[in-house]
């Protein structure tokens, strides 16, 4: 199953992307979507197209997600290279 969420408005990361038990985390740029979602089709790695500091989180590698009531913003909390890291995303208000 894929399902992505992207909010071009979001001051944060814009794009959120779950496949495969991996989530990306970046911010494409609104007329990249196409490909990104071509991408996924293909089961390929959108992380090129998601901007220099995207990320991809597995299950191995994610420690929490964080979220304030009434709040879009998700913070994800991973392990990459033995140091503790963060990345946040801003949902889209549905």
């Amino acid at each position: 199953m894929v399902r992505v969420w992207h909010n071009p408005k979001s001051p944060t990361h814009k794009t959120l992307i779950i496949h495969h038990g991996r989530v990306f985390v970046g911010s494409a740029a609104d007329d990249q979507l196409t490909r990104v979602a071509e991408r996924l089709a293909q089961d390929e790695s959108p992380l090129t197209l998601l901007g220099d500091k995207a990320v991809e989180i597995n299950d191995q590698t994610l420690r929490r997600i964080e979220t304030e009531a009434d709040s879009t913003e998700i913070t994800m909390r991973y392990a990459r290279d033995g140091r503790n890291r963060f990345t946040m995303v801003s949902l889209p208000d549905v």
